[in-house]
């Protein structure tokens, strides 16, 4: 008789809301979720829903990797060219009358082209992965304007020597770029910060052999880190929340003393003088 009981307990109260539909309906398309899926979406567990969904991911036969990867490679170059523009438009408001004026505000016109163009190419490649579970699980990590700061990509930029080494909080504030949301990141070679801390710009030279390392990074191991930190918000060998793993920002990263000054326009004397920018 027990059975009868519960069954009358469950229908005068039912667990959830009423609905004359079944729970469990039919799949129309093999990239929805699954219960499984749906169960760990309800229950709040963020870092098990990412790894179930990179493992779906991994066990795919059409993989998105090329997908992935070229839109990390595109966020990259947009970061770039934004940080350039920028760092030309802070000269052109220190020296608003110099005689590279105009040369500057078409390069300044040129980057923005490049911008929009950048922009259209990262949206036509996120529109390839669909609703499927590399999009799901993109979406649901991008929704914190915060997460380049992820451990892994800020340990990252530390190892280069950019801003997240020396706590300026520069990285940290890009997220505040509402009109230009793809242009949140790390530093990239035209950060202008960056080239205030070292005092010299980089010559053609180091310029082409960043950009060939850039080109093969993909074959390293740790860029497996970077493409997990960037898509999914995992680490290895860790199972917090990956918006647990989002540091706050304008702290040293591997440094264990504080003598690090924070970036300046004091920092280097030949940013401030309008004759340096005519000078490459």
């Amino acid at each position: 008789m027990n059975w009868l009981f519960s069954w009358i307990h469950d229908f005068l109260w039912p667990p959830g809301p009423w609905s004359p539909y079944s729970k469990t309906r039919p799949k129309i398309h093999f990239s929805e979720k699954d219960e499984t899926e749906t169960r760990l979406e309800e229950s709040g567990d963020l870092n098990a829903l990412q790894r179930l969904r990179y493992q779906k991911y991994r066990g795919e036969t059409n993989s998105c990797e090329k997908t992935m990867r070229a839109l990390l490679s595109i966020e990259e170059l947009i970061r770039l060219a934004s940080q350039q523009e920028d760092c030309i438009n802070e000269l052109l408001r220190q020296c608003p009358d110099g005689s590279f004026r105009d040369e500057a505000i078409a390069v300044v016109k040129e980057t923005r082209r490049l911008l929009w163009n950048l922009t259209r190419l990262w949206w036509l490649h996120r529109n390839v992965l669909g609703e499927g579970v590399v999009g799901r699980a993109l979406d649901l990590w991008r929704s914190n304007s915060m997460w380049y700061m992820h451990e892994v990509l800020v340990e990252d930029c530390a190892r280069k020597d950019g801003c997240c080494s020396r706590g300026c909080g520069c990285c940290a504030k890009r997220h505040q770029t509402f009109t230009r949301p793809l242009t949140a990141g790390h530093c990239s070679i035209g950060c202008r910060c960056c080239i205030r801390w070292r005092g010299f710009d980089l010559n053609r030279e180091e310029e082409n052999e960043i950009y060939k390392e850039f080109q093969t990074r993909e074959r390293l191991p740790f860029y497996d880190q970077i493409e997990l930190a960037s898509i999914w918000g995992l680490r290895l060998n860790c199972h917090k929340s990956p918006f647990d793993l989002i540091k706050p920002g304008c702290e040293l990263v591997g440094q264990k003393d504080s003598g690090h000054k924070l970036c300046s326009p004091d920092t280097t004397d030949n940013w401030d003088d309008c004759s340096s920018a005519t000078e490459s």
